[in-house]
């Protein structure tokens, strides 16, 4: 399966803190040989946020290239596993009716963007997946994971408070103090509205 991989509220020069995120995102190279994927984000002056995805391409491999931007560029994520109602899940949408469908993970950030309500989407996804979305306008992000668990996913903070996901420990195991583990079910996602940065 793909790897997916987050820095939220990293301080400090850009070309350092990239180096920064490259590093950890090579640690998981081995789950995504197809393509890397990198957006990047300058919330306020060195202030960055990072969303990375290395992808193992499974349902339509010529598309579906992550990060995915929801149709606005409000919401972009990135996502681990498969959403097998995603074609039904459109149809539900008025006005996306008409998006190409082949890349089924994509349906998430545009669900964001439709319906802005994290728990009714949690209810609403039917597969295996571990995912965070970011919203670009209010600078808040989300993580959240499927009902069972089939798919892991980690968070921790830096020393600076800076906040690292990924769905591989060992991406983040050595930058985080307090680790866990998302649990899995509609009521376990997290959310961060206007994180703050220590």
């Amino acid at each position: 399966m793909c790897g997916i991989f987050a820095i939220f509220g990293i301080k400090g020069n850009y070309i350092e803190k990239r180096k920064i995120m490259v590093k950890h995102l090579k640690r998981l190279l081995h789950r995504g040989p197809e393509y890397t994927g990198i957006a990047h984000f300058e919330t306020s002056p060195n202030n960055h946020t990072f969303l990375c995805h290395e992808r193992l391409a499974i349902v339509a491999p010529q598309f579906g290239e992550q990060p995915q931007w929801s149709t606005q560029k409000t919401f972009c994520t990135v996502v681990n596993g498969e959403i097998y109602n995603h074609i039904e899940l459109y149809k539900e949408m008025k006005g996306y009716e008409n998006i190409d469908k082949r890349a089924d993970c994509e349906v998430v950030c545009n669900m964001f963007e439709y319906y802005g309500d994290v728990k009714r989407i949690c209810n609403m996804l039917s597969g295996k997946w571990s995912c965070i979305v970011y919203d670009v306008v209010k600078n808040r992000f989300w993580v959240m994971r499927d009902h069972i668990g089939i798919i892991p996913c980690y968070l921790g903070r830096g020393k600076n408070g800076e906040v690292y996901v990924s769905n591989e420990l060992k991406a983040i195991h050595d930058v985080s103090r307090n680790l866990e583990i998302l649990l899995p079910g509609i009521n376990n996602f997290i959310n961060f509205t206007n994180f703050k940065i220590n």
